[in-house]
């Protein structure tokens, strides 16, 4: 099955119904069915064929996600390609993974070596219409997602099936997640597959999509309150910056009912300023690239254990195991391995890595957890953010979380870095409270890192900064951090 195959079932079922909010207006069911339908009979007259990797370099989101859909109506896939990043970026991921076209605006957005498809208006009119979508069996893919992590090292492209995402559907909606009339606020990019997936799984349940016009909390709040949005899809710096402008008492965004929420451990403080401020529900969500939706937690799983990621999702098998991947009883930290028919099964072009990563039907998505007394799954750390100092393992999300909890401190990141006697050493960046009396102070900060996880897993210095390096996901950039560090930015 394809995956506009459900999109066409809604707009023969709800057609009126609104499918896309934007600045621009409003899309029903039926109207987002016959553009998807016209960008598809367009890419077939332009030549493009079923397993062909399709590079998306469009400036809209409307036009970009209609887009999106008519590739995978072909049976093609398609590669976020951002118009705005660098060339030689783009370059690189076209010769990586094969990337068969480009399919933009304007030609400066060409990349050579790669054959062009130039996209204009004239492609949303005409009665071309491609309704019936391409479909084959197994794991068909659609998309192909790009993601160098929070590492900033080498480039790992996963294949997105139409059968994982028709297989979240179904699972959100088992979820009570895709209540009838949501309307669905994204405001992370739609380049991303934190975005992607859940904003398609919300949109193939029939919910209307609204996309602000910038994800600033002014525009977001905005689009929120002028096309009632009843969920919200925010990473952690958007959340904190909104609880910043609002007034307490949710008079602010009285249509919000939820808020989504990934890739970060709610502590109880954000928690009660997210129901005082922002929306009553919560929903945090624990997933990879790799795998999909693993776990999630709403409000009252979090006030109840606090820390958790949350209940492993239906149809959903989640092992904690050792360095020999032998299984270990609930309470102990290990390596989390994950297997669903929403994973994926390999990195594209990428055999040894995949070898690591995937193995007997396994994913290992790079996290160490561990299962608690109540059944629930906690993350302690990245595997890649695990480092030894003298001959101890230490958690740097550990750190993050204790300055992070400090008064006066909005957020942290910490990150080591090798001295010039090869020994390493933990350093630090916090961004102050705004509404705090007075800016942190460095020493205080490190004198309660040694006095609550001991000398070794103290920073050796802390710098107060404006702002952490954040990729698309909104997740923080350690090796960011580093590199200002090693340049002398953050000394």
């Amino acid at each position: 099955m394809n995956v506009t195959d459900l999109l066409g079932q809604l707009a023969r079922s709800v057609p009126s119904q609104p499918a896309i909010i934007d600045d621009a207006g409003r899309l029903s069911f039926l109207e987002f069915e016959v553009l998807v339908a016209r960008y598809a009979a367009r890419l077939a007259r332009a030549g493009v064929e079923p397993g062909q990797l399709i590079g998306l370099s469009l400036s809209t989101s409307r036009t970009s996600f209609a887009m999106m859909l008519a590739i995978a109506r072909m049976g093609a896939v398609s590669v976020p390609m951002a118009p705005e990043r660098p060339a030689e970026s783009r370059h690189a991921e076209c010769v990586q993974f094969g990337v068969h076209a480009i399919l933009a605006e304007d030609r400066s957005a060409a990349i050579d070596g790669t054959r062009f498809i130039g996209f204009d208006t004239g492609w949303s009119t005409g009665d071309d219409l491609l309704h019936a979508g391409y479909s084959r069996p197994g794991r068909w893919p659609w998309r192909l997602h790009i993601s160098s992590g929070t590492t900033g090292r080498r480039l790992k492209g996963v294949l997105d099936s139409h059968q994982g995402v028709i297989y979240g559907a179904v699972v959100q909606g088992a979820l009570g997640l895709s209540p009838a009339g949501q309307r669905f606020l994204v405001g992370l990019p739609l380049t991303v597959g934190s975005a992607i997936r859940p904003t398609l799984r919300s949109l193939l349940s029939g919910a209307a999509i609204i996309v602000p016009k910038a994800r600033t909390p002014e525009d977001i709040s905005r689009a929120i309150i002028e096309h009632r949005a009843t969920d919200a899809l925010l990473d952690q710096f958007t959340v904190q910056r909104l609880i910043a402008r609002l007034p307490s008492g949710r008079g602010g965004l009285p249509s919000l009912a939820r808020l989504v929420v990934g890739g970060f451990v709610v502590p109880p403080e954000l928690l009660a300023q997210i129901a005082d401020r922002i929306a009553p529900d919560v929903v945090t969500t624990y997933g990879a690239t790799e795998t999909g939706l693993v776990a999630l937690a709403q409000r009252d799983d979090l006030e109840r254990m606090p820390g958790a990621a949350g209940r492993i999702a239906p149809g959903v098998a989640v092992e904690i195991v050792d360095d020999a991947d032998r299984p270990l009883p609930h309470g102990e930290v290990g390596i989390v391995r994950v297997r669903s028919a929403g994973c994926a099964d390999r990195y594209v072009r990428d055999p040894e890595l995949s070898a690591r990563i995937f193995r007997d039907g396994w994913v290992y998505p790079g996290d160490y957890g561990r299962y608690g007394a109540d059944g629930y799954l906690y993350l302690e750390s990245r595997v890649d953010d695990v480092i030894k100092v003298g001959g101890n393992l230490i958690h740097l999300a550990h750190i993050d979380r204790l300055l992070a909890a400090a008064p006066g401190v909005r957020e942290a990141a910490s990150f080591a870095f090798t001295e010039a006697d090869a020994r390493t050493a933990i350093h630090a960046a916090v961004v102050p409270d705004t509404d705090a009396p007075q800016v942190p102070d460095p020493a205080a900060l490190i004198a309660q890192c040694r006095e609550k996880l001991g000398p070794l897993s103290a920073p050796r210095s802390i710098t107060v900064v404006g702002a952490l390096a954040r990729n698309d996901n909104g997740k923080v950039m350690r090796h960011e951090l580093l590199r200002r560090w090693k340049s002398g930015e953050l000394k």
